[in-house]
């Protein structure tokens, strides 16, 4: 992505001003107005803020920093399983001969605090990918907003 398209894509979704993402990006004041000018791009902050697109990427952000808080905290643990099996035999008055058999099968679950689980570390990878996002404007002079499976279910 070209940096003034980075700069624009910025200034319609957020509240800076020329200036400021001037200073942020060291591009001149000139070169972004002259080019905010020729793309309208005040229109297209005004349309992208109409849209209610803003309020539902904020939700969408909010539910995934929620994700990933969860998965910090669960970077941590891990999970065990403890498998026990018991065999019981009954024999004959002689004790020769098994007379029945007795089998009892059980499992836990344990969360433990130790080393990272890398199952929790994939899906704070995936997690902040989503964040991140692929946000897309068309040219004209609506916005369009491209988001994952899983962020459109958090969206609804």
């Amino acid at each position: 992505m070209e940096l003034l398209d980075e700069i624009k894509n910025e200034y319609i979704r957020g509240n800076s001003s020329y200036r400021e993402l001037s200073a942020k990006f060291g591009v001149t004041y000139s070169e972004i107005a002259a080019r905010a000018k020729q793309e309208c791009w005040v229109e297209l902050r005004k349309a992208f803020k109409e849209s209610g697109v803003e309020k539902r990427l904020d939700t969408v952000t909010l539910r995934l920093i929620e994700k990933l808080e969860r998965a910090i905290d669960e970077l941590d643990s891990h999970i065990t399983t403890v498998r026990i099996k018991e065999k019981s035999t009954e024999y004959d008055e002689e004790g020769k001969k098994a007379v029945s058999e007795r089998i009892v099968e059980s499992e836990e679950l344990h969360i433990e605090k130790g080393p990272i689980d890398r199952n929790a570390l994939k899906q704070l990878a995936s997690t902040l990918k989503e964040l991140k996002g692929k946000e897309e404007q068309t040219e004209d002079t609506s916005v369009e907003v491209v988001l994952s499976d899983e962020a459109r279910e958090l969206a609804v």
